[in-house]
């Protein structure tokens, strides 16, 4: 369980002195960093290496959709190397009309991260991927965080259809030739074009 809370560290001893009892606790990292080392968290690798991912948002998460990430992708016997559900709903949203992004689309994000270090590792992982997306079709709203979007044909998803129909037109105007950008396009899948 991966967590922060973003307050006085003795209510953050309050909130989560439960958790931090129950029987049978392998580890307990919970306690004040500072805001550069929130990386840690999650408890990334630090060098780079070869990996996919997948990840969508939803609005519920109860029995139904535990029990089918658990078919699908049960521990041990699935090609990923994390996976994780977020709960990501808290805190102030903007008004309906400003509400250009994934992750404010749904309170919960449900991911895997597969190391692919060769082509039939990769393949699995997308067929894994493939069959997520089949799976949570009906509970997914169809959208995923930029940070979890995995290859241009996938950044569609971080943006609301007008929020990115005005990203690419800005894009247009500004910066034609394609000089900023990155390794997740908004370009990609319209005008033929892959700059950023």
């Amino acid at each position: 369980i991966l967590l922060c809370y973003a307050g006085e560290p003795a209510e953050g001893t309050r909130l989560t002195a439960a958790l931090r009892t129950m029987p049978g606790l392998m580890m307990d990292q919970v306690g004040p960093i500072p805001f550069t080392r929130i990386d840690e968290v999650a408890q990334d690798p630090v060098d780079p290496l070869p990996h996919t991912l997948w990840a969508t948002m939803t609005s519920a998460l109860d029995d139904s959709t535990i029990a089918q990430l658990a078919r699908i992708a049960p521990r041990g016997a699935a090609p990923y190397t994390i996976a994780e559900v977020r709960h990501v709903g808290g805190g102030a949203r903007p008004e309906p009309d400003r509400l250009g992004l994934a992750h404010w689309s749904g309170d919960f994000l449900l991911t895997t991260i597969s190391v692919t270090p060769e082509p039939a590792a990769l393949a699995a992982a997308e067929e894994l991927g493939d069959r997520l997306d089949a799976a949570f079709a009906g509970a997914s709203t169809g959208m995923t965080p930029l940070n979890f979007t995995d290859g241009p044909q996938r950044v569609a998803r971080a943006f609301t259809a007008a929020h990115l129909a005005r990203l690419r037109d800005i894009k247009r105007a500004y910066d034609p030739a394609g000089i900023f950008g990155g390794d997740r396009s908004i370009m990609s899948t319209v005008d033929g074009a892959d700059a950023g």
